[in-house]
């Protein structure tokens, strides 16, 4: 039946003659047998069985068949009564099958269709087979998701031939209705509706059950489908019982184009030529919006008409034409090129290699052997465009194409998907069309798209979506380059032979980063065990190279790296970072720069001068799309280096934090400074884990903080934790801090810069970590260690000099370091003590610490001493208890700003003011003397205050307004150092 006269039945209202609908039925089920055939012919011998068993499958509940399940699975297909054939396969899969006609009449499953590229010029070895299974509407949802879940396991048992099968649930009614599956790798949920249904009825394999209804309606009635089926249906031309009904496809919406353009553009990642194809489709659909003459639309007319030719019905023949048409008419030959060799390359037939003598008749295309008619086919296309054998050649050696031809052949195939994609969002913009995606699957779908197309700095392109097959050079050669007015660059060659010149048309890319270049290699397979690696003009050696290459191929899968499609529904985080230490080669451990060996093996603060070992740091990052990246920290490489890790932890969801690797590229001290680099990545991992437990702590705890804070304080207070993370690298101090919006960054190069740090005012509570080999005895570190405690933290150390330094850290761990004149330091303690204890309320103290406390608020006292070379912190505290308690009067100092913000503090000596206004520029001179004049034999020992107020200086001295303890030692230090100068002059 490949030719038979026109059949018309427009005219239903005045009646049509069955014997019709039965030949048009013929015609359909003849057309779905022959491509059935050519699939079966396509498919190697053993997967034959695969499609042989569908039907099978699905119309029975055999427990020892595949893709059982439970008898309550929906089965049993209408009108379908297996063979003799298929009953004795299905005993070749299980000797005990013996087949039993379903019980119940009430069949579950409507009909089984194959679609696709099936069946068509298109197929291939490597073509899946997509299978809708369309079932009863009404069916419970539990029943629902049993059918879903026998289609998943017979697509494993398909697994097992080789068969790569994807079955899809379908709903005729629900379709209708707009309901689509949810959207995944396969299904392009929401995205596509009408322009589906077009693809079904134009590729559909009626494998059994019920016919569509859309076979039925005549092209020239598809704008009143509804009207006309329902006539049909309601007259009894046909049987509800022996159709089902998705709708029309002929009504495109204009807003469909958005969702669908951006299905191609996602679908162009792992199959561009396919997307191509699709893409200028939907473009040439949306020049002809809204009379649009679909493919389907064109198919059925053939069929109509009696055109039963197989080929020239095949979906991808007619897809072609009616692209060549729009494009010829447009007169863009460079598109149509294109075109043409994707239709080339989706049918995958090397016409270089086959038979030169090309077969033109029909009748002489199908006497051809049945595997190779899609050979004989394509010939017959491609003699029509004209194509020299040396052009054929060319096209049929892709495979083998290199990185060059490959990166041109993609730049043209984005070109055009971005273009053709640029073109829909146009057109449904100028239209006023919505998309009536779902927004989830738009995210998803958008965030692919961005992983895969987006250009950043450092990130590595994918630059082989499927094009060739092996991009692996025979020599790679890595050349370093630098001029005076050019900046230093990186150029990898890829070479036949060990001595051919690097010339420009063999250079496959240039960067700044040598890192950047091996990981490009590395990723898009450019590199592989067998390449042999030449280096000119660079330090580093051969060896060193390939060593890089081995630990990078055992850390970072090449492209495609497999992801998981519900990443997609959230943003990126960082997943994996490889850290590559010194392969910079133009610092000055790369050009050769010994060390001697050091006690101090610290590759941080190497030797006694202090020296970094690590020159240099790249990263190379994989984030949870699967976008790989390289970034180079510059100069101050490691402080760089903790400032993104702590960024990178931020990012990552809670309990998770990315694996961390580190290579070492110099010869020496190699182990020393991998070593290093772990153990900081480690007290960086530990001390973020540690800073979130804080602040969730403080979180959970904020409400009952607030019900125990002094009522004068209620609603100011705000539980905010920050972490002060404290490094060195050579002669340079680092602090990161952790708690604000952002981790953020500041660096000194002396003790005392990094002091006045620490002292700097913030806000909420810290925690000072260091480092544990920064600052090595030291007494900041010791003085650090006491955070965790609750409370006022105080370490002195008793100087030669008659003084004593105090570090203080208050109950929010900010520091402030004191140094006082001192003869006793029991009395000095003890009147600091004193002062703390006097000045807490003012600051509305968090009492709650002191309830734990049995309502004394805690001190704590410790030592600081300096033995044998080393800081010692004394593990007990120091006991103010026994210190004897001598009788000293008052001291209170009384604090206020002009209208300049110019503190003058004012002074009560028991109980004797010494006012600033009266005394002006002697006010200090006139209160040490008063002092010194009360005490016994006039003894001239330090003069200690014992309480102040700030409460009216605290917008002038805090840019918050809120003051701490720290302000108050501060200012306390200061006045006590005036009266004691003062005391001095006496």
């Amino acid at each position: 039946m490949m030719q038979g006269d026109s059949i018309s039945i427009a005219d239903i209202d005045n009646g049509i003659d069955r014997y019709q609908l039965n030949r048009l039925k013929e015609r359909f089920l003849h057309i779905s047998a022959e491509r059935l055939l050519r699939t079966r012919a396509a498919l190697p011998e053993r997967q034959h069985i695969v499609l042989d068993l569908l039907c099978l499958l699905f119309h029975c509940n055999h427990p020892a068949m595949p893709g059982y399940l439970t008898t309550n699975t929906p089965s049993g297909i209408w009108n379908y009564q297996p063979s003799k054939t298929e009953q004795q396969m299905a005993k070749s899969v299980c000797r005990s099958f013996h087949y039993h006609e379903p019980i119940h009449k009430d069949r579950d499953i409507y009909a089984l269709f194959l679609m696709g590229s099936i069946g068509t010029i298109a197929q291939s070895s490597h073509s899946d087979l997509d299978i809708w299974v369309c079932h009863k509407p009404g069916i419970a949802p539990e029943s629902i998701q049993l059918l879903k879940r026998k289609c998943d396991e017979i697509s494993r048992w398909a697994e097992t031939y080789g068969v790569e099968l994807h079955a899809f649930t379908m709903d005729c009614e629900q379709f209708r209705s707009g309901e689509l599956a949810r959207l995944d790798s396969e299904a392009s949920g929401s995205t596509q509706h009408y322009l589906l249904l077009d693809e079904f009825y134009r590729s559909a394999v009626w494998l059994a059950g019920r016919t569509p209804l859309w076979w039925y309606v005549p092209p020239e009635c598809e704008q009143r489908y509804a009207e006309y089926a329902n006539t049909l249906l309601s007259k009894k031309f046909l049987r509800d019982t022996d159709v089902l009904d998705f709708g029309s496809s002929g009504n495109i919406p204009a807003g469909e184009f958005i969702g669908a353009g951006i299905w191609q553009m996602y679908k162009g990642i792992e199959s561009p030529y396919k997307a191509v194809l699709k893409l200028l489709l939907l473009e040439t659909y949306a020049s002809e919006h809204p009379n649009i003459r679909t493919l389907s639309l064109q198919f059925k007319e053939c069929v109509y008409q009696g055109c039963l030719e197989l080929d020239s019905l095949d979906s991808y023949v007619l897809l072609y034409e009616h692209l060549a048409r729009y494009l010829t008419q447009r007169k863009e030959q460079k598109r149509l090129d294109l075109a043409q060799r994707s239709l080339y390359f989706k049918v995958g037939r090397t016409l270089s290699k086959a038979k030169t003598n090309a077969l033109n008749s029909a009748r002489e295309r199908r006497n051809a052997t049945s595997t190779h008619w899609q050979t004989e086919l394509l010939k017959h296309v491609v003699t029509q465009w004209g194509w020299k054998p040396e052009f054929i050649e060319l096209l049929d050696s892709r495979r083998q194409w290199k990185a060059r031809r490959v990166i041109q052949e993609r730049q043209r195939l984005v070109s055009e998907l971005t273009n053709g994609y640029r073109s829909l969002t146009h057109f449904a913009q100028s239209s006023g069309a919505e998309s009536h995606c779902d927004h989830l699957e738009l995210t998803v779908l958008g965030n692919k798209l961005h992983a895969a197309f987006e250009r950043k700095p450092g990130k590595i392109e994918r630059i082989n979506p499927d094009i060739s097959s092996n991009l692996s050079e025979e020599y790679l050669l890595f050349e370093f380059r630098s001029g005076k007015n050019t900046s230093a660059s990186w150029n990898v060659y890829g070479l036949p032979n060990r001595i051919t010149t690097p010339t420009p048309l063999l250079l496959l890319r240039q960067s700044r980063s040598l890192t950047e270049l091996i990981c490009w290699c590395h990723c898009n397979g450019i590199y592989t065990l067998g390449t042999q690696l030449l280096i000119k003009n660079g330090s580093i050696t051969p060896a060193i190279l390939k060593q890089l290459f081995n630990e990078l191929s055992q850390q970072l899968p090449p492209f495609p790296i497999p992801t998981d499609h519900d990443q997609f529904a959230q943003e990126a985080y960082i997943e994996s970072i490889i850290i590559i230490a010194n392969l910079n080669p133009t610092t000055a451990t790369g050009t050769g720069e010994t060390h001697t060996i050091s006690d101090n093996n610290d590759a941080f603060c190497y030797g006694d001068q202090k020296l970094s070992l690590i020159s240099s740091i790249d990263l190379i990052v994989c984030n949870s799309w699967r976008e790989v990246s390289c970034h180079d920290l510059g100069s101050s490489a490691l402080k760089h280096l903790a400032l993104r890790l702590f960024q990178v932890l931020d990012e990552c969801p809670r309990g998770q934090h990315p694996h961390l690797h580190v290579i070492c590229a110099a010869v020496d001290f190699n182990h020393l400074i991998k070593q290093r680099i772990n153990e900081f990545i480690d007290t960086i991992l530990e001390t973020h884990e540690r800073h979130r437990g804080q602040n969730q702590h403080a979180q959970t705890s904020s409400s009952l903080f607030s019900k125990n804070t002094l009522a004068a304080m209620a609603g100011k207070q705000k539980v905010s934790n920050t972490t002060t993370f404290v490094f060195q690298t050579d002669s340079h101090y680092h602090c990161i801090y952790l708690g604000h919006d952002h981790p953020s960054l500041k660096s000194v190069t002396t003790r005392n810069a990094l002091i006045e740090l620490l002292q700097a005012p913030h806000t909420g509570s810290q925690r000072i970590t260091f480092d544990p080999r920064a600052c090595h005895n030291d007494p900041l570190r010791l003085v650090a260690t006491q955070c965790s405690l609750s409370g006022i933290k105080l370490a002195f150390f008793r100087a030669q000099s008659e003084r004593v330094k105090i570090y203080c850290l208050d109950e929010y761990n900010a520091l402030t370091l004191l140094e006082l004149p001192c003869k006793n330091s029991q009395t000095l303690l003890l009147s600091l003590n004193t002062f703390i204890r006097a000045v807490l309320p003012k600051i509305g103290t968090n009492t709650l610490i002191a309830r734990r406390s049995f309502g004394v608020y805690p001190i704590h006292i410790r030592e600081l001493t300096y033995e044998r070379q080393l800081w010692k912190l004394s593990k007990e505290p120091f006991n103010l208890v026994n210190v004897p308690q001598k009788t000293h009067f008052n001291v209170l100092a009384l604090a206020e700003p002009d209208a300049f913000d110019h503190v003058h503090v004012d002074l009560l000596c028991d109980q004797h003011e010494f006012n600033h206004l009266q005394y002006g520029e002697n006010l200090y001179l006139a209160a040490a003397q008063f002092i010194l004049s009360r005490r016994r034999q006039g003894t001239r020992y330090p003069i200690y205050i014992n309480d102040l107020d700030l409460t009216r200086c605290s917008d002038t001295l805090s840019s918050t307004g809120e003051l701490r303890l720290a302000h108050y030692l501060q200012m306390k230090a200061t006045i006590e150092n005036k009266l004691n100068h003062a005391l001095s002059a006496l």
